[in-house]
């Protein structure tokens, strides 16, 4: 028995910035598969589990931390607008998070959530172990966490 699966395309957000106006679409799958490699590195650089089941953040790399979002802000806002940094850096500040916002809105939808989900729910069934939680330290050497 065949199944057949209609999936739908996000329509571009367009958004008007004074006279600019901006198209904020959905990227490539293999583009976002290698956004959110790079988003789950820095989170993890960033981000340790408390052993309550939070998750802090040291404060001690905020700098870095800052340094790594701008870098990833701007791969995703190139990718889903087309325009290069040169262009998004003469935007004002308000407009960039708000093209950032929708950017993030297109690409990991609740739709896109939840296939991943069934995906790792999928997997989890044929590989014992997989999605079990290891133990990690909750702070760094210096021991400066807040939970986030």
């Amino acid at each position: 028995m065949s199944q057949t699966l209609d999936i739908l395309l996000s329509e571009p957000v367009t958004i008007r910035v004074g006279e600019q106006i901006v198209s904020v679409r959905e990227i490539s799958g293999l583009q976002l598969m290698a956004f959110a490699e790079k988003l789950s590195a820095t989170a993890t650089e960033f981000f340790r589990a408390g052993t309550d089941g939070s998750v802090r953040l040291d404060l001690s790399t905020l700098p870095a931390l800052v340094r790594g979002a701008s870098s990833l802000s701007t791969e995703l806002l190139t990718s889903a607008t087309g325009l290069p940094p040169e262009e998004l850096g003469k935007l004002p500040a308000r407009a960039l998070l708000i093209i950032l916002d929708q950017a993030i809105a297109i690409n990991f939808s609740e739709e896109f959530i939840g296939a991943g989900k069934a995906v790792a729910a999928r997997l989890q069934g044929i590989v014992p172990g997989l999605g079990q939680a290891t133990s990690a330290a909750s702070s760094n050497s210096s021991g400066t966490t807040a939970t986030a």
